[in-house]
């Protein structure tokens, strides 16, 4: 019985989720290809809606902005030796952006041999620390603000758990692939060959979504708003990332799209998330276009076309 009850809940759970895209060019996940439905372009023009306060989404597909529109989902043009080359006149070590330029990314199903490499890049935040109903503090893109020291969010070593994922990772371990602290710099105590879980969407799919997912966190704090339930933590900066985050996270897409043979296709965690149980809603405050902008930015600066 208790079998069977489970069966009716992740099928009704399932259900639910199919019906959040509101545009049919929008479609559900589809569990046995292990993608989402329509074009790389399409895919990335849903799961980066505009997102708001409380983890509201906007129903229609978004627009996504150059470069971004004619690269998603496109063959990656950039050699090897070049971007490796640009990422050492930055003082970049590989490991610090998900690994190494030469070494595969992880796959579907546990990392089944005949699924598809990870074609998905999910931007999070932290949402750490809630300030509550205090003032986010002035020192939240200095070095001397501890949440911007990247050795908290190494936590133990990182390791492939057996099967499937049922829970989060234990507490030990990281809860992303890479996480980006406010003065542009990273650390990926998980490598991109390493399937790894941070959404309910994930959750919900269990085996078959694990590995098909890169995972970047941003550090972000959140406060509350006052307007809504105690210990919300709905409202971000203003703005809410720095230029060197946005710049960071488009030098790890672009490493990441380089190991992968195509431009990733974007996502943000509260779009995989939207209508699940206990589903998140970041990244708060985050701007497409700078984020496009910075990676043109980046494209021009290693010669890329």
């Amino acid at each position: 019985m208790q079998n069977c009850l489970k069966s009716l809940l992740l099928a009704g759970l399932l259900a639910l989720q199919q019906t959040c895209f509101a545009d049919p060019s929008c479609a559900a996940f589809d569990a046995k290809a292990m993608q989402f439905a329509g074009t790389p372009l399409q895919q990335a023009a849903c799961l980066v809606r505009g997102l708001h306060e409380h983890g509201l989404l906007d129903r229609k597909p978004t627009s996504i902005p150059v470069p971004l529109t004619t690269l998603v989902g496109e063959k990656i043009e950039i050699p090897v030796a070049r971007y490796r080359a640009f990422l050492m006149a930055q003082g970049i070590a590989e490991r610090d952006i998900g690994g190494s330029l030469d070494d595969q990314l992880s796959r579907g199903n546990s990392n089944a041999p005949d699924a598809p490499e990870a074609g998905y890049f999910v931007i999070h935040d932290t949402s750490t620390p809630n300030m509550g109903t205090a003032d986010f503090p002035a020192t939240m893109n200095d070095k001397s603000w501890s949440l911007n020291s990247l050795g908290r969010y190494v936590r133990g070593k990182p390791e492939q758990l057996p099967g499937c994922f049922k829970s989060t990772h234990p507490e030990d371990q990281p809860v992303a692939h890479a996480f980006v602290n406010r003065l542009g710099e990273s650390v990926a105590p998980v490598d991109f060959a390493i399937p790894w879980r941070a959404t309910q969407f994930e959750k919900l799919h269990d085996c078959r979504a694990k590995g098909l997912f890169l995972h970047v966190e941003l550090i972000e704090p959140r406060r509350s708003d006052p307007k809504s339930a105690k210990g919300n933590d709905a409202l971000s900066p203003v703005p809410a990332f720095t230029a060197g985050q946005y710049r960071r996270l488009a030098i790890i897409y672009v490493a990441a799209s380089i190991r992968h043979g195509r431009w990733l296709v974007p996502s943000f965690h509260a779009t995989l998330d939207e209508g699940i149980s206990d589903g998140h809603d970041d990244p708060q405050g985050f701007s497409l276009t700078t984020w496009a902008a910075a990676l043109g930015q980046v494209l021009r600066e290693i010669g890329a076309k």
